[in-house]
């Protein structure tokens, strides 16, 4: 994982800008990210990644079935509800996507495979893992 150091040294080997100003600009685009997102509105970052509000409602218990009730169960198969289903909180979760160029640079099913059999694969699963 690149630091922000990293990549305004980067940035500024690329295109000759300053790397305070990019720091500043990589700040101020932190910031308009807090407000949006605080706002209650998703942020995108053309190109980069989009941050996306999700929410799931919050359920009584019993509301979603009853206690004898048929409901059809994973794989189409009917079952009959044992007891009223548990009350459950509403949820509100941040997601992060990723878009534009970044998005195309996901790797096909055997570039991965052979990538995690490397030694930076292997490090990263790892790291992963614990």
């Amino acid at each position: 994982m690149l630091t922000k150091t990293q990549i305004a040294d980067e940035i500024h080997a690329n295109t000759g800008i300053g790397k305070n100003l990019i720091k500043r600009v990589l700040d101020d685009l932190a910031e308009l990210a807090e407000d949006e997102l605080s706002d209650g509105n998703d942020f995108t970052v053309p190109g980069v990644c989009r941050l996306k509000w999700r929410y799931t409602k919050a359920f009584k218990k019993g509301e979603k079935r009853k206690k004898g009730e048929v409901y059809v169960g994973f794989g189409g198969e009917e079952k009959t509800a044992e007891t009223d289903s548990p009350a459950t909180p509403a949820k509100v979760a941040l997601r992060a996507s990723v878009t534009g160029r970044a998005a195309r640079a996901k790797p096909t099913r055997a570039e991965a495979s052979a990538f995690l059999r490397s030694k930076a694969g292997k490090a990263i699963a790892a790291r992963l893992s614990k």
